[in-house]
């Protein structure tokens, strides 16, 4: 995926001495240690996937609305190698009339959400997950 070959590149790009100094024109370093993958829709989906497995760059996982479509192959093989700190916040609009009226998508979306869930829950200590399912939400707000 060049998505994630992107991100990964410039993670480790950030993670340079000189990164600061030779971007912003500061001579100051970022803490690389801490990195924390964040996204919202397609960008949260890519924020999961950026940071699966023994990665080295991100330590936690902050997402809204993962728009998992193009995954069903890892929901449905279950091949989700989360091992981070992770937040997933769901909107009950994105999974639910949104499927209706733009993806029609043969599934329960709700389902493959809990199985993603599931997943996690076996990869990652439970007090390092954390998912909400906002009800009565819509994916922007």
């Amino acid at each position: 995926n060049k998505r994630i070959e992107t991100v990964s590149e410039l993670a480790k790009e950030i993670g340079e001495n000189d990164f600061c100094k030779r971007h912003l024109g500061a001579d100051i370093a970022l803490d690389s240690d801490k990195m924390i993958s964040a996204g919202q829709s397609f960008g949260g989906m890519s924020a999961i996937s950026i940071a699966l497995g023994d990665q080295p760059h991100f330590k936690a996982v902050v997402t809204h609305d993962p728009c998992f479509f193009p995954c069903f192959p890892m929901i449905d093989n279950a091949s989700f190698d989360m091992r981070h700190p992770t937040f997933m916040c769901m909107s009950e609009s994105f999974l639910g009339s949104m499927n209706d009226m733009i993806f029609y998508f043969p599934r329960d979306l709700w389902k493959d959400f809990d199985s993603i869930t599931a997943n996690f829950k076996k990869t990652i200590p439970e007090e390092k997950l954390e998912v909400i399912k906002l009800m009565d939400s819509n994916h922007t707000d």
